[in-house]
């Protein structure tokens, strides 16, 4: 080989190396943010046949952003990986013409676009639920630039309506999940019954915790003090 020829095959495998080794970084970054939002994250408990797949019902914006783009995102980059990966390996190791090539890079393709435009549908159908708004005005998206823009404020970035609406429950319910009016009723419960106070006598429901842990737990009342 001339020195002042270029080594074409060899940039395009360095080209690809590059390429896959940007993929699994990005593919970890991703994967770092699901694990430290887990925690934090109203809806995390949302099945994920449920956040990508289902057409009905609501999602918060962090499933919204956290399960659907990022998790579908995270889905279709590790696809395109392994995918990629085994066509260029047959392709080095096997003598494969382009037109094998071509077939199936278009049957691994097909499953991947329908798994893309499913997804995708039924994230917005949801999330625009949960603004309070039908699948059609998605359809908003139509109008050059402004349409994009409004649509990616409303989906990614605004608040749904406060408790229910016509689509569901404001979290949906579908694997113990509870809502935030839920937890607010929990906590001023617990605000009421397990008030604490060092003398048991004093607080205003002395019967009832006498009713549920006994009169000997509560020992005698206190007596009034005679008037002189």
């Amino acid at each position: 080989m001339n020195s002042g020829t270029i080594d074409v095959s060899g940039m395009q495998t360095m080209m690809t190396v590059i390429g896959y080794g940007f993929g699994l970084f990005v593919a970890l970054v991703l994967a770092v943010i699901l694990v430290l939002n887990r925690r934090n994250m109203d809806g995390w408990d949302l099945p994920v046949s449920y956040v990508w797949f289902a057409m009905s019902g609501r999602i918060n914006r962090k499933t919204y952003w956290l399960t659907g783009i990022i998790g579908v995102f995270l889905v279709e980059i590790m696809y395109e990986l392994v995918v990629n990966g085994m066509l260029l390996a047959a392709s080095t190791m096997l003598p494969l013409n382009e037109a094998i090539l071509f077939i199936a890079m278009l049957v691994t393709l097909v499953p991947f676009m329908v798994f893309s435009i499913w997804t995708g549908l039924a994230l917005n159908f949801k999330r625009i639920h949960d603004r309070g708004r039908s699948a059609w005005f998605l359809l908003i998206g139509l109008i050059p630039l402004i349409g994009a823009l409004w649509l990616l404020i409303e989906l990614g970035f605004l608040r749904g309506t406060v408790g229910d609406n016509k689509f569901g429950p404001e979290h949906p319910d579908v694997a113990g999940g509870t809502s935030r009016q839920q937890k607010a009723a929990r906590r001023s419960n617990m605000d009421v019954d397990e008030t604490p106070s060092r003398n048991l006598s004093e607080l205003p429901n002395r019967d009832m915790i006498a009713a549920r842990l006994g009169d000997d737990f509560m020992g005698p009342e206190s007596p009034e003090p005679s008037e002189p």
